[in-house]
């Protein structure tokens, strides 16, 4: 590849796709059956959360054809996959819907997500494990948040979703800034 990166790391909620899923299906949820709501806090009392994020993926499942994917990034991330790249989910939404996510849009070689094990894969602790993963390797981060600051600092090539390329930190003046959900 012309930049010499070859790993591009892709956060989920509100960068590939266009909601934040956890939200979105706790709002579902709540909405058909209110009293879910105290089942989701003892979720949270009782792991975090982890918990409940693992506990929502298992009793709600994404409908993976009505979520509102983010078409400029993943036609960005084809095009590098096509150049030789290797593109990894890197998300704190629950490893089973990171997983289906990922199966779907078929372009991803591997998943990081928040499990009960690993814990909340956000902000240091995504960037732990991206920097494990990545093993010294220069990589490609695309994220939306201020949790994501330290991954864009630490990334090659940031890639800014709906903000400005400020919110890349130190490496601003590198960023790619692709449009804001609409």
């Amino acid at each position: 590849m012309p930049d010499g990166i070859h790993l591009f790391y892709v956060d989920l909620d509100e960068t590939l796709v266009r909601i934040d899923l956890l939200r979105h299906q706790l709002g579902q949820a709540i909405a058909r059956q209110p009293l879910m709501i105290l089942q989701a806090a003892r979720w949270l009392l009782r792991g975090g959360r982890p918990r409940l994020k693992a506990e929502m993926a298992k009793h709600y499942p994404l409908d993976i054809a009505t979520l509102p994917f983010n078409d400029e990034l993943i036609a960005l991330l084809k095009e590098r996959r096509d150049s030789g790249a290797e593109l990894i989910l890197a998300t704190a939404a629950p490893e089973a819907w990171a997983r289906a996510v990922a199966e779907h849009v078929g372009i991803f070689t591997r998943v990081l997500a928040t499990d009960q094990t690993s814990g909340n894969l956000k902000g240091k602790r995504k960037l732990a494990r991206i920097l494990s993963d990545a093993n010294g390797q220069p990589f490609a981060y695309a994220g939306d948040a201020h949790a994501d600051l330290p991954i864009f600092e630490a990334a090659a090539l940031p890639i800014v979703i709906g903000r400005s390329a400020g919110l890349a930190g130190r490496n601003a003046s590198k960023a790619i800034v692709l449009p804001p959900p609409r």
